[in-house]
Parts: C-alpha cells; sequence; structure tokens
C-alpha cells in the first residue's frame, strides 16, 4: 500500500517507520519549519533524514494519485485542498475544515456538544483582558482560561481563585497580542478523563480508546503545560464516557465530513456527571504513538474504515507511555539553544522493546558508538529537536504497563540531561473514583 503523511508537526516519523515494516512505501511531507539561526527563515525540517523518502512542501499533491491513503498528523494546515481530494474520492484519513473548528473555535465546539445534549459547563468568549476581569471581579468565581487556536500552551491556565486569574488576564494583557480570542470556563472539581473515537465513512469503529493525561512537565502536575507528558490509554468495546459524550456526536461529525480521530475530555464532577471540557479533531500527540504498540498493523484498517468497513481490533491491554525529551524543552523554540546530534543509544533493532519506542524528532546520523568494545563513528539516531522519543509499556493493569514503560526508558541513554516524569500511570485513586461512577470499568490498576 502508498501511504502518504502530511506532517505539518513533524511527528509522524514512527508511524512512517511502522508503515515501511509493514511493507507498505510511505511519503512523508513535512511543512517548512524556522531556523535555529534566524525566526525569520524558514527551512526544511531534518526530521527522518536518512529514514523515510521525504518530498517538498510545495508538491505534496502531485503525489495524491499515487496514495492509498493520505494521513494528516494535525489540523492547522492542509485540510481546504485535503477537503477538496475528500469530494474527489480520495482516501483521506483527517479532519475537514468545518470540524477542524470545533477545536480551533472553543465556543463553536460547546455549541456542538450542547445542541448534542451534552452537559456543557458555564463559558463565556472574550477578546478583551480588561473585560475579562471585569467578569472575573463580577462573578467572583474560579475560571479556566483557555485560548482559541493553535498558540501557546502556556495560555491555557487553571485558576485556583479568582485572585490569581485576574493576575494572570492583566499578566497577558501585558504580554500577548491584543484582540486574541479566549474562553472563561467555569472550573468543576472532579477527575478529568478523555474517550477518543475513530471515524470512517460510516461512523465510529467499535472499538474506543479511553486514556488519562498528564499534561505538566514534572510529577504531581507541577511545572508548564507541556501538551502531553505521557498518558494512559486503553482499548475498550463498551465505553460508557463515550455513549455519553462521544456517540451523540457522531451524526453531526460525519455531516462535517471529519474521518479520522476524534476526542472529547471531560471533568466527571462530584455528583458523577461528565462535563465536557474541550475536542481535540486530529491525532494525539503523543497518544498515537502510544497506541502504535496496540495496533496489530498500523494503517490497513484506517483504509477500511474510509470505505465503510470496520475491520479494527486492537490489543486491550493497558499502555502507558512516557515522552523522553532534552533541554530546553519545552521552551526551546523560545531559546533557540541547539539540540540537533544528540544520540540516543540503544534505539536501535537490537532492543527488546523496539516495538515500544516511537522516534520523534530525530534523523539519522553519525556519532560516537562502542562497537566490540572500541570507540567508532556509527550511524544512529540522532537528535533534529527536543521531543525525542516515547517509550511505552504495555500490561494486563497499569501498573505493569507503567513498570514496563519505565524498563523501556532505562533500556536508551542520552548524554543530555534527559526529561522523564516518572510518575506517569498513577491513577489508583482517580480510577476509584471513575469506577464508583460507572465509567472505566474495565480498567485494572
Amino acid at each position: 500500500m502508498n501511504v502518504l503523511l502530511l506532517d505539518d508537526k513533524n511527528c509522524f516519523l514512527d508511524f512512517a517507520l511502522r508503515c515501511m515494516s509493514y511493507g507498505h512505501y510511505v511519503r512523508v511531507c513535512n511543512a517548512y519549519v524556522h531556523g535555529q539561526t534566524d525566526k525569520r527563515l524558514r527551512v526544511p525540517t531534518k526530521v527522518g533524514d536518512g529514514l523515510v523518502e521525504k518530498i517538498p512542501n510545495e508538491d505534496w499533491q502531485k503525489h495524491a494519485k499515487w496514495a492509498d491513503l493520505i494521513l494528516l498528523a494535525d489540523n492547522t494546515r492542509w485540510l481546504p485542498e485535503l477537503d477538496a481530494l475528500k469530494k474527489k474520492g480520495y482516501p483521506v484519513f483527517a479532519p475537514s475544515v468545518e470540524s477542524a473548528r470545533l477545536e480551533h473555535e472553543r465556543g463553536l465546539g460547546q455549541a456542538l456538544m450542547k445542541k448534542c445534549g451534552l452537559n456543557v459547563m458555564p463559558y463565556e468568549m472574550f477578546t478583551d483582558y480588561h473585560k475579562a476581569e471585569e467578569y472575573v471581579l463580577a462573578t467572583n468565581e474560579r475560571y479556566v482560561s483557555k485560548p482559541d487556536g493553535d498558540v501557546d500552551k502556556a495560555l491555557s491556565y487553571v485558576s485556583k481563585s479568582p485572585a490569581d486569574m485576574v493576575f494572570m488576564l492583566r499578566r497577558w494583557n501585558h504580554t500577548q497580542n491584543k484582540g486574541r480570542r479566549f474562553m472563561l470556563q467555569g472550573f468543576v472539581p472532579g477527575v478529568e478523563f478523555a474517550v477518543n473515537g475513530w471515524m470512517g465513512k460510516r461512523g465510529f469503529s467499535k472499538w474506543i480508546e479511553e486514556s488519562f493525561e498528564h499534561k505538566k512537565l514534572m510529577n504531581d502536575d507541577y511545572g508548564p503545560n507541556t501538551g502531553e507528558m505521557g498518558t494512559a490509554i486503553r482499548y475498550v468495546d463498551h465505553s460508557a464516557l463515550a455513549e455519553e459524550v462521544l456517540l451523540p456526536l457522531e451524526r453531526e461529525l460525519m455531516k462535517m465530513g471529519h474521518t479520522g480521530s476524534v476526542d472529547v475530555s471531560v471533568i466527571v464532577d462530584e455528583d458523577g456527571n461528565p462535563r465536557p471540557l474541550e475536542f481535540t479533531i486530529r491525532l494525539g500527540w503523543p497518544a498515537f504513538n502510544i497506541c502504535q504498540p496496540l495496533h496489530p498493523e498500523p494503517c490497513d484498517w484506517m483504509v477500511d474504515l474510509l470505505d465503510g468497513n470496520d475491520s479494527f481490533k486492537p490489543s486491550t491491554q493497558h499502555a502507558v507511555g512516557v515522552v523522553m525529551a532534552i533541554p530546553d524543552f519545552p521552551y526551546s523554540h523560545h531559546t533557540l539553544k541547539e539540540t540537533a546530534g544528540v544520540p540516543i543509544y540503544g534505539l536501535d533493532n537490537e532492543n527488546e522493546w523496539r516495538n515500544q519506542i516511537s522516534p520523534c524528532e530525530l534523523m539519522l546520523g553519525e556519532c560516537p558508538a562502542m562497537v566490540d568494545g572500541e570507540v567508532c563513528d556509527k550511524k544512529l539516531m540522532v537528535s533534529v529537536g527536543d521531543y525525542l522519543c516515547v517509550a511505552t509499556g504495555l500490561g494486563d493493569t497499569v501498573s505493569k504497563a507503567k513498570d514496563q514503560a519505565y524498563e523501556v526508558v532505562k533500556s536508551m541513554e542520552v548524554p543530555n540531561n534527559l526529561i522523564v516524569r516518572t510518575d506517569i500511570g498513577d491513577i489508583e485513586e482517580e480510577l476509584e473514583v471513575l469506577q464508583g461512577h460507572g465509567f472505566a470499568k474495565e480498567w485494572v490498576f
């Protein structure tokens, strides 16, 4: 099978290598990225150099007829072109322009949830930090701030009180561009949980992905938001959460021409009500990497879904995935510190855990290595950025999957101050609460 990967976030290296290992032909188009010496300079990324076939950014549409499957890593580029290809019958497994708006325009996403009968939390949309401050002072409530669009995760903030919310609004008023649209969503205490479905021509696959994300940089949820430092995942064929917050959206999403991944994160409140937080209308990272060891093969099932057939049958083991990074993560895009050329020793086919390691911002490079007890230069996977790889553990319990994940981490060596959280999968208390409310029943800690 011919697979065309449109990789606007430089995330698809692992998936490309997996497809190739199954005998598929893969071409990868990476979006241009800012050079590290000049923020104004746009250069092709080196992610995947020496490992995959890469095509020029401006030429990808010439390869569409070649492809038996076209996959998109995110939802910020190329969507109008892909919508046009979908209408012509091309095998595109990706969001539509309309469905992507549900994530980028948070008010629109909340409105659709409400229309479909979901129990949304109170929220207000703003473009003026002063007006948002006035609103917080008038209501004297606790809020969660979320920006619209594909922006810095640091602009998302969960307040501890009205006072620190006001502080953050005043800070952003001085440090951020004016006129940026953002949401203040009412804070509801509870357990955060998420559910994901794979949508094809006839709707969702029967297999549902449930997950617990760890978004902060440091253990116990300290430090800045990074998007995701690791996640615990399990596929189930019956999800009480999906029945309440995902499946009611199916018809509307199909009308929008959506295919691929749909994720809804929620807070299950103290009364056991799932209160939706937001959509993720695209592949999740590193969640998609963590899922790969659970998939019997990488992509045939995607083509089947596009044809209206549900052949997807993943493993039902628990999976715990851990992000491995180097400094200046998560700030390298600001500091522009050199992160290229750092070797990842042990990331090779001799590693017994190789199937559970997902290379990310890497390329093939030459570095000193030990061969038969002697130092010599050797071709290895080396860093191109600060987000190196994802190590995944599997098990019939979360605890076993977690223990294995950190064995996978230890099977590699990185000579540059490796950044790893050590508590990914510590969800025993959360599971107990959720199962008391009738959710996550198939999980075993």
